[in-house]
This record gives structure tokens, sequence and C-alpha cells, in this order.
């Protein structure tokens, strides 16, 4: 990503996320899995050194996979 000069981000945060799915069974050992994510994320952001603010994205996954059990 390009800042503008002077600009910078704290590149080291953290966050939390919430998951929920679901297994369907194809076969005995063959599984489709469904799964949606909201993950919620914020940095500190810049400007000569000082605290301009916070940026957050919160994105939505989706999520689609085949799995096979032993």
């Amino acid at each position: 990503m390009r800042l503008p000069a002077g600009v910078s981000i704290d590149k080291s945060s953290w966050g939390g996320a919430l998951q929920v799915g679901v297994d369907i069974p194809l076969t005995k050992n063959l599984v489709l899995n469904f799964d949606v994510k909201k993950v919620y994320i914020q940095t500190d952001v810049f400007g000569a050194g000082a605290k301009l603010g916070t940026f957050k994205i919160d994105p939505v996954l989706a999520g689609i996979g085949l799995g096979w059990r032993f």
C-alpha cells in the first residue's frame, strides 16, 4: 500500500474473528464445507510522528471447500 509522504501505519496489530460453518457429508470420507468469517482489524495512522487516527477494516469472508476425513 502506498501512503502519502510523511504518513505511516502501525504494521503490527491484531484483531478478533468470528466464524460459522457447516460440513455436509458427500460420502463416508468426503465432506463439502461452507463457512463465513467476520474479521475485525484496526491499526493506528501516524503523520509526522503524531497519531492522526485509526484505520479500520472489517471484512466478511466466505469460503467453500472439500475435506477428506481419515
